[in-house]
This record gives structure tokens, sequence and C-alpha cells, in this order.
């Protein structure tokens, strides 16, 4: 049979079951008949009709190889030898033309605190070019004017730790609500970290190539996890290797990976290879201060004591890791996420119910709880995350 764990292809033969109950197989006892196909991983795996051909994607990539072969090698050794084919299709990345100018509103420059009231903003391709006050800014001919009277302008929100959980995986739906509606409310970038499957890198494919609508989507990939039993740094390097030579990405999530031993291993391999692990540590508030330690990239979510002392303070800060606190999930408080939906009447909000199915709406109207002022933390856990900054 073929087994697929840690994101790694397998060939066991399935054991005897004299009793008809179901069979527990453990991969890491030797007692285990069979072999690991793979050493850099695989996403999909399959047989040929006649079971003599194993088979498993990863990426853009199509691996076979005879069954009985394969049986016979050390492990990984199958990868290296089976027949790849690549699925190689080419698009031209959409770029806007011309020129848009955004006029009469008020403009949030992100120089200090300056605001411009009555602003030109000249977009031209897809880059912000000037902005300042109408009049005093040269917009070329034959440029497009959009009337942003009463309205504020800023740049694009960049959404640092997204999740995109709603998007339709394997059979992929173009121009989809979740995507929409991120840019509807401004959000023209997002790192989904740790979409759970590689599908989120396909819609990232389509937006890019201008298939659909949607921010910049970017992402980690599925999360590296204990499961992948990372011992060595060749191990570190050939499961990097899956996510930047067949995923494109430089980001990883290296989510609970093992003990500390095996995260320095990531954070080496990483750097090796120009790629950035971020990490999270939950309530461990212990584990959270090892991974600005060891060099992660990131930490995602808040470190869950507040406030926040100026030791730590310091050492988040000189170590130069991203700090992504959500709020969304607070750890050692209570989430104003409940609070907002409930004094927010989002079931009544027009532009959203615009982009988001009523289901999905109702759905979040359902079992909030109410937190009393007393008892909210997050603009203290939101202070400790401007003194990182």
């Amino acid at each position: 049979m073929l087994v697929k764990a840690a994101s790694q292809a397998w060939l066991l033969d399935v054991p005897p079951s004299f009793s008809g109950d179901p069979q527990t197989l453990e991969l890491a006892r030797p007692s285990v008949f069979g072999v690991r196909l793979t050493d850099i991983g695989a996403d999909y795996l399959d047989w040929s009709r006649d079971g003599k051909t194993v088979m498993w994607s990863l990426g853009a990539t199509i691996r076979t190889i005879d069954t009985a072969r394969a049986a016979g090698m050390a492990k990984g050794v199958a990868e290296k030898q089976a027949v790849r084919f690549d699925a190689v299709v080419e698009l031209p990345r959409d770029v806007p033309q011309g020129t848009v100018v955004l006029r009469g509103g008020t403009a949030i420059t992100m120089r200090g605190d300056e605001t411009i009231v009555g602003a030109d903003v000249v977009v031209t391709s897809n880059r912000i070019v000037a902005v300042g006050k109408t009049g005093e800014v040269a917009v070329p001919s034959g440029a497009t004017i959009i009337d942003a009277t009463g309205k504020y302008l800023t740049p694009g929100f960049v959404d640092t730790h997204a999740h995109w959980f709603e998007l339709p995986r394997q059979v992929l739906e173009a121009n989809h609500w979740s995507l929409l509606a991120n840019l509807a409310y401004g959000v023209t970038s997002g790192l989904d970290v740790q979409p759970f499957t590689v599908d989120v890198f396909g819609y990232q494919d389509m937006i890019d190539a201008g298939i659909m609508l949607g921010p910049r989507a970017f992402s980690t990939g599925p999360g590296i996890f204990v499961n992948s039993e990372i011992n060595s740094a060749a191990e570190a390097e050939a499961v990097l290797t899956r996510y930047r030579d067949y995923y494109r990405t430089s980001n990883l999530k290296a989510y609970l990976v093992g003990n500390r031993t095996q995260r320095k291993l990531i954070v080496e391999a990483s750097g090796k290879m120009r790629m950035m692990a971020t990490t999270e540590g939950a309530s461990d508030f212990n584990l959270n201060l090892t991974h600005a330690l060891d060099g992660m990239a990131g930490n995602e979510h808040n470190l869950p004591i507040t406030p926040l002392r100026d030791d730590v303070v310091k050492l988040y800060a000189s170590s130069r890791i991203g700090y992504s606190p959500t709020f969304g999930v607070l750890y050692g408080g209570f989430s104003p996420y409940d609070n907002q939906v409930i004094a927010g009447a989002i079931d009544q909000d027009g532009k959203l119910a615009r982009f988001v199915p009523p289901g999905i709406i109702e759905g979040k109207m359902r079992n909030r709880v109410w937190t009393p002022p007393i008892d909210r933390s997050s603009a203290s856990f939101a202070a400790d995350a401007l003194r990182i900054r």
C-alpha cells in the first residue's frame, strides 16, 4: 500500500490481520516492512491501473517508478531514480498598464503623521509614483481620473498572518469571495502561515497571471510538524528543498517541529538556503523566548504575558525577529474578536454582505461570548508589540 505521512511517500506491505481488527503501523519501528520512497516529499500518491507502477506528485512534478524495483530500494533512493515529468504551464505575469489618478481624497502618506487633504495619488502600472496636493503633482496626459472626494487613501495593508481557510481545495475556484473580501477592505498582500495544503500556491499563480482578483497571496505552504522527524542537517535541507524548489516559496512555518536541537536545524538550513522560518510558541513563554534566541525569522501570535518587562522587549527587538501578535487569537487573555463581532453588528453591514455569503456571516455571529471591560487585555498586549517595534 501507498502511505503519505509528514508529506513523505511510503510503500508498505499490508500486514496480515488474523483477528479481523484494523492493524496499526508505526513507521518509526523497524518491524514495519516497507520503504520510504522520498526524502524531499510528496503531495499526492497513486498507482497505475495494474499496480505495477507507483507515482507521486510534488508541486508541478510527477514521478513514476516500477513498484517491485522501488520496494527493494533504500530510503529516498526511489525519489532520485524515478522518472520525473515536469508539468510546465507558463503564462505572463499580469501587470496593469497606464496611469490612474485618485483625486480629491485625504491621503495618509506614511511619512510620520502627515496627511494631505485634497490629494492626488498617481499610480502608474502597479506602482504609486507620486502623492501630493491636487495641482502640485505632475499628471501624465491620458491618465484616468477617479474622484476620491470624501475617501481616505492609504497604502495597501499587508496581512502578515493571514489564513484563507475558506478557499476550496483541489478544485480551485477563481474569484473566490474570501480573497475578494480581503481586497475590498484594503488588504493588498498577505502571507498565509500554514494553510494545511498546497492549494494556496495555485491561487497565487492565478492572481499573478491575472486569471482572478485578489491580494498578492503569499504562503508558507503546509506547516512542518514534529512528525517530520528532522534529526540532521541533511534531513532539514531535504524538507526545505520541497518548499524552495517545488512550491516556489521562501517562507516556512516551522510549526512545533520538535525539540530545540531540531528547531536549530531548521534555522541553520533556512539561513544556508536563503529562506525564512516563522514559528509560534502558543502559551509557552520560554519556548517563545528561545525562538528569538535561536534565530527564527518570525514568531506568530503574542507572547502570553503582559506587560512585558524590558529584558524581553530588548531581546525581541534586538533579535530582529518578526513579531505578529494577531489578537484574533490571543494567548494569555481574551481575544477582542467576539466583542468586535457583537458590537459591530456585522450582519447589518452592507459592504460585508456584498462580498461574504450570508451563511458565513450568520456563522460568525453564533456563540460569541462578551468579555466585560475589566477582563480585556488586548490593549496591553498591543502596547507590548509597539514597544518591541
